[in-house]
């Protein structure tokens, strides 16, 4: 019997109270249990003032996958600042556990990867504009994960108005405030570089942001002119769907594969999702290693350096 390859994704949820963070953790967990060929009960769950950790393990007909479900409490304006302030290190505290086992003479080689790759951010449907605070956060969380913009509470609208709202939401990401969401042509970015969804070759790094509409196009033309460039047109759809509409149904199994969905009701989109983020499982952690973690890494390099010059010139 061939061995199963191993595999790996850890997942963060943020989102306001009653977003549907949770229930969406349960969906997944629901799913791979239906169509996988069996997931564990939770391995370990660990929780401190703000985070709950859960680890499963789930297996596909060729993968072992570990997951890593990090559900966060409902973010809410009055504290926002806070909350941003400790994700923004409970992201990098999971950066600096990597870092020290790689500055060790003898390196554990089978220490658990606990960075997050990949971050659901859950926006609520009735969204006029984002707060400064969520502002805030979406760029502290961006600038050490791959974020995947959620529509929450997409049943209360119509299919005009839902379609209405993912385009203005995905205006106000990529158009007015440039958070560089996962897909996005953001100042890192080098135009040349499809694969993986945009991650940047930090040595040839150049700032440049493509407005949403001219970048779709580009990536539309990039695909139309040579047949192989596939991740061109996998990123195109992917960016003319986010953010993704999440519904859920009371039972999962029944609504999926039901000849006849419940009316009113399309979860498609909340399939989509998951298929997303256990296809392109390998895509993210690649970016949380090659791009957020070296940046980190660097930064953190250069900061190291620069003190002992100033302890040097100190002693002078």
């Amino acid at each position: 019997m061939p061995r199963k390859e191993k595999s790996s994704l850890n997942l963060m949820v943020v989102g306001a109270p009653g977003s549907g963070k949770t229930s969406f953790l349960n969906t997944l967990s629901s799913h791979l249990n239906t169509y996988g060929h069996g997931i564990t009960k939770p391995s370990q769950t660990q929780s401190d003032h703000l985070f709950r950790t859960t680890q499963l393990q789930w297996q596909d007909n060729k993968n072992l996958i570990s997951l890593t479900l990090v559900d966060t409490p409902g973010f809410t304006e009055t504290v926002l600042g806070y909350q941003a302030h400790y994700t923004k290190k409970y992201l990098e505290h999971q950066f600096d556990r990597v870092w020290m086992e790689e500055v060790k003479l003898k390196r554990n080689t089978k220490v658990q990867d606990t960075r997050i790759h990949v971050c659901l951010y859950f926006i609520d449907a009735s969204i006029t504009d984002f707060s400064p605070m969520e502002i805030l956060l979406l760029r502290e969380i961006a600038a050490h994960v791959s974020v995947v913009p959620v529509l929450a509470k997409s049943d209360l609208l119509s299919p005009e108005e839902l379609a209405e709202k993912k385009q203005f939401i995905r205006n106000l990401l990529f158009d007015t405030y440039q958070i560089p969401v996962y897909g996005s042509s953001h100042i890192d970015t080098v135009e040349e570089d499809i694969m993986d969804w945009c991650v940047p070759d930090l040595t040839t790094r150049k700032s440049t942001w493509r407005p949403l509409k001219s970048y779709v196009e580009w990536l539309d033309q990039q695909h139309n002119e040579n047949d192989e460039m596939e991740e061109a047109g996998q990123l195109k759809d992917y960016l003319e769907q986010m953010p993704f509409s999440v519904t859920f149904p009371k039972s999962l199994e029944c609504s999926i594969s039901s000849e006849e969905p419940s009316p009113g009701i399309d979860y498609s989109e909340t399939m989509d999702l998951i298929q997303l983020l256990l296809a392109n499982r390998d895509s993210f952690r690649h970016k949380t290693n090659a791009y957020f973690y070296e940046k980190y890494r660097t930064q953190k390099i250069f900061d190291e350096r620069t003190d002992q010059l100033m302890a040097v010139h100190s002693c002078d």
